[in-house]
């Protein structure tokens, strides 16, 4: 397409209309469930490379059924090139608000490693923000990303994200080199409830449209306010993931690699999805182990939501503890990282792997969390919320815990 870029962009804009300002409350739910012609909720992932790939998806109303995200390389005077966007109906359970929105996703593929370009995701005929990302280089030089424990509100009713919008900012605005995000599970309070999801997207929206989110689902991804436990039905719905994981677990149990380093990411929630099921654990055990012994990658990490090692109350976790630990342990994986405790815990190596516990960044804390007799590091962050940096360099693993307001909690490295 030969057309000015700056042309092109400016007559999508005027098409867009005005966007809410950052931080304001979201209109109340009616059957468009919050969306509007211009497209929101927009959040990166990737299913397929990071160096040449990158997932855009985004929502609008129900009626819209067409849309496409327009690219350039930023800085050059490309071309821009159209992606036409895959649509999919969203619609709610009975239980919760009645209403449906259109998602759409579309996949950008050919792009070169190492290069920043813009975007602008469009629904019909309505232009939604410009904004950027950069893909992984095409060297495993040293990266960085960000790990958030439990975002939820902590509030079934009031449903107020402020901590995770002020943890999720701070973090991205003081760690600029970020190269994606990950949520350790429970990223809301309730999974089948259509508001806290506004409230969520909401919250992240000045962050997750530039930066890739990979989430962990969590046990409240699995709630709903009618009768309790679900599938993460919605969860599955919202983010487009690697499809790389054992049947029926899709979307939920995945891996990629990026830089040095390979990542595995499990779904814990035997209790609440399969409490009568052996498999469910195992099956994913068994996963893993083919996953983990196939990786060349320097560094191993997992990602589950409950902690094998806990800090709160009497969650012992035993099926986890007995079925994916020693897996990981097998396998030589340098850190397993769990939420689910709102604390920060770091155990010593235990055959070679360390347990973390990424804390809260949401407004959810415990009092009665304590110190296990496992670790080597334990801090329970009640007077704000924290997020845990990860570094991975050539031969050195970083990891480092803060406070929402920057303050160093915690540092931990492996070197090999």
């Amino acid at each position: 397409m030969g057309k000015n870029i700056v042309l092109l962009f400016s007559l999508l804009l005027l098409l867009s209309g005005n966007r809410t300002a950052a931080g304001a409350a979201p209109a109340p739910l009616n059957e468009n469930l919050g969306a509007s012609a211009r497209p929101d909720h927009v959040v990166l992932t990737w299913t397929d490379d990071p160096k040449t790939t990158q997932t855009i998806s985004w929502r609008a109303l129900a009626g819209i059924q067409n849309g496409s995200v327009l690219y350039f390389e930023a800085g050059t005077a490309s071309t821009t090139i159209t992606v036409s966007a895959a649509v999919k109906l969203f619609s709610t359970f009975n239980w919760d608000t009645k209403g449906s929105f259109s998602l759409f996703s579309a996949a950008l593929s050919g792009l070169k490693p190492g290069t920043r370009y813009k975007y602008i995701p469009v629904a019909g005929d309505t232009a939604g923000d410009e904004n950027s990302f950069t893909t992984e280089p095409a060297d495993e030089a040293s990266f960085s990303f960000l790990l958030f424990g439990d975002s939820q509100s902590g509030n079934r009713y009031g449903r107020d994200y402020g901590a995770w919008r002020k943890t999720v900012t701070a973090a991205c605005a003081r760690h600029p080199e970020t190269s994606f995000i990950m949520n350790c599970g429970d990223l809301v309070e309730t999974g089948q409830d259509v508001l806290d999801w506004n409230n969520w997207f909401e919250a992240a929206r000045e962050v997750l449209p530039s930066v890739a989110e990979m989430p962990v689902q969590g046990n409240h991804e699995t709630y709903n306010p009618a009768s309790g436990p679900a599938k993460p039905v919605y969860f599955l719905e919202f983010f487009k993931v690697f499809q790389n994981g054992p049947e029926n677990l899709k979307g939920q149990v995945y891996s990629f690699d990026y830089g040095n380093t390979h990542i595995a990411v499990l779904d814990s929630q035997k209790d609440e999805e399969a409490p009568k099921s052996d498999d469910f654990l195992k099956k994913q055990a068994e996963w893993l182990e083919k996953d983990l012994s196939a990786a060349a990658k320097h560094f191993k990490l997992v990602f589950f939501h409950k902690t094998p090692y806990f800090n709160k109350g009497k969650r012992g976790n035993e099926d986890i503890l007995r079925t994916l630990c020693p897996v990981a342990e097998k396998c030589g994986v340098d850190i397993v990282f769990n939420g689910h405790d709102h604390c920060l815990a770091r155990t010593f190596p235990i055959n070679g792997t360390v347990y973390y516990t990424c804390g809260r960044s949401g407004a959810k804390f415990y009092t009665d969390s304590a110190i296990n007799e496992s670790d080597e590091f334990f801090f329970n962050p009640k007077e704000q919320p924290c997020y845990v940096r990860i570094e991975a360099s050539k031969s050195l693993l970083l990891v480092k815990a803060f406070s929402s307001d920057g303050t160093l909690l915690d540092t931990y490295s492996v070197t090999k």
